[in-house]
């Protein structure tokens, strides 16, 4: 994988179907896209996304997986950025900006409207 994120590709967040993060429709809140330190999800790059949400699964057991586009992030400008670990190599992150990882309460509810259950 490299730096350069294509416009389709899927962002996959691991969410715990419980409290805030949950809404009583089934959907999810804008808290599962607020987070101080940037918001972490596994990227599909270009893997098989199939690959990459069982992956993610098989680490996050007991979470939903919701996806967002890169094209999603675009469109409200926020920073999508590749950050592997080692024994992620899928892990990325979200950033308001370059200077804030945060993302706003508007962003926020703009990706979770977004989001879609994977």
């Amino acid at each position: 994988m490299d730096e350069i994120f294509k416009e389709n590709e899927l962002l996959l967040r691991a969410v715990k179907p419980t409290g805030i993060f949950i809404k009583e429709d089934g959907s999810i809140s804008s808290a599962v896209f607020k987070d101080s330190k940037g918001l972490s999800v596994n990227r599909t790059g270009d893997d098989d996304a199939d690959v990459v949400i069982r992956f993610t699964k098989n680490h996050f057991n007991d979470c939903e997986i919701w996806s967002v586009k890169v094209s999603d992030c675009n469109e409200i400008k926020v920073l999508v950025k590749y950050a592997p670990i080692d024994e992620n190599i899928y892990h990325s992150e979200i950033h308001r900006n370059s200077e804030t990882a945060q993302l706003t309460q508007s962003q926020a509810r703009f990706l979770a409207n977004r989001a879609i259950k994977v």
